[in-house]
């Protein structure tokens, strides 16, 4: 049954995502703000339907989790998720606010955050932290620098209201990240990290190599036990199921290129990897309502050539390995892998504030940090 709680003009319906009328309308909002906010470019309407979809993303699977939209006058105006307690190790006491989007009014936000916390308080929630959209498996926090630079594939935008609401709620910032630009002509071929790159390739037990797109199949579960081991002591890290793990996969499967994702091997055995991927953002046309009909795909298709702009997405190396400084020779080769490539620059997305050895690598390779995001929490035995 359908929950509404008419407040002062302002309807907070319950969905259920399972429902594909409730689906639609949930992943609706992004669409149409994006449509008068130039950077924000808001995607594949699929992508999303098929993300927050309990029968197709195995992440759902077992979760309890409940989302709510905000309607004035019949329009979806703001829309929120909730996470059941318990999915981020570190805050066991912490429910997890999802998806938050929302116009520039603080009536429809109050709303939205009161029917948030008056579930994350029924399930025993101590605390509300995030956003994460749905986990730190995807783009989670909310921009708050960085606004005039169009967001990345598979990276959200939010616009300056966002954080000021949010706020204003009684949220409070509990860690950043950051996204950080390179352009082949800031790339700082020669120098430093060069330097230390091949002082670290020298040795005799490490070969880095490229993975092969054409052996997606096999090379996938190297990537899995990588990134599963690599991030394993992050903040809010919790290892994917092998489903959760190729759903994710899949997104990657058609966009991934010959030596934009590396391997490397100490003895023959993967102990550290750094992925990248074309920019499908910059040439795929924004729509309002981002579907991809077959005569908006053909026109993306010709515009592949010009497809000159990547993300590197994601990067670690095993525990045990760090301390060999591995990281430096694999960000070395991809960033002259992707301009030997053709590729005019990119994106690096994303980065923890407090993650020294990147803080450190990032400008030696020529690297400027462009967007900051922010994840937040709020203690829910005090009211806002």
């Amino acid at each position: 049954m359908v929950d509404r709680q008419a407040i002062g003009g302002c309807d907070i319906r319950e969905l259920s995502l399972a429902r594909r009328g409730d689906r639609e309308l949930f992943i609706d909002l992004p669409f149409r703000l994006a449509s008068s906010i130039d950077p924000w470019h808001p995607g594949v309407r699929k992508f999303y339907s098929d993300l927050v979809h309990p029968g197709r993303n195995p992440f759902w699977k077992g979760r309890k989790a409940w989302f709510f939209v905000a309607l004035r006058q019949g329009h979806v105006v703001g829309r929120m998720g909730l996470l059941d307690v318990g999915n981020v190790p570190q805050r066991p006491n912490a429910a997890t606010l999802v998806m938050p989007d929302f116009i520039d009014d603080s009536d429809v936000v109050d709303r939205l955050i009161d029917a948030v916390i008056t579930r994350a308080r029924s399930r025993g929630a101590r605390e509300l932290i995030g956003p994460m959209n749905p986990n730190i498996h995807h783009d989670i926090g909310i921009q708050v620098s960085g606004f005039e630079h169009r967001n990345t594939i598979f990276m959200g935008y939010q616009p300056p209201y966002y954080a000021r609401h949010l706020e204003a709620a009684g949220f409070r910032a509990i860690a950043e990240l950051q996204a950080w630009s390179l352009f082949e002509e800031s790339f700082l071929r020669e120098g430093r990290l060069r330097n230390l790159a091949e002082r670290v390739e020298r040795h005799a037990s490490l070969r880095i190599r490229s993975a092969d797109p054409r052996r997606f199949q096999s090379e996938l579960p190297i990537f899995y036990h990588l990134y599963s081991r690599s991030f394993a002591d992050h903040w809010a890290f919790t290892p994917p199921t092998w489903e959760e793990f190729t759903f994710i996969a899949g997104d990657m499967r058609l966009i991934l290129k010959e030596n934009m994702a590396l391997i490397a091997e100490w003895d023959g055995e993967p102990v550290g990897f750094v992925l990248s991927v074309p920019d499908l953002y910059g040439i795929l046309p924004k729509t309002s309502r981002g579907r991809i009909t077959p005569g908006l795909l053909l026109r993306t298709l010709r515009r592949w050539p010009k497809l000159d702009l990547v993300r590197v997405m994601i990067a670690g190396v095993l525990p045990a390995y760090r301390r060999f400084g591995i990281h430096l020779p694999l960000f070395f080769r991809i960033a002259g892998a992707i301009f030997d490539r053709g590729f005019r620059g990119g994106e690096i997305s994303w980065v923890m504030s407090d993650n020294r050895p990147m803080q450190k690598v990032l400008p030696l390779l020529g690297a400027h940090q462009t967007k900051t995001y922010r994840l937040y929490a709020k203690p829910l035995d005090v009211e806002h």
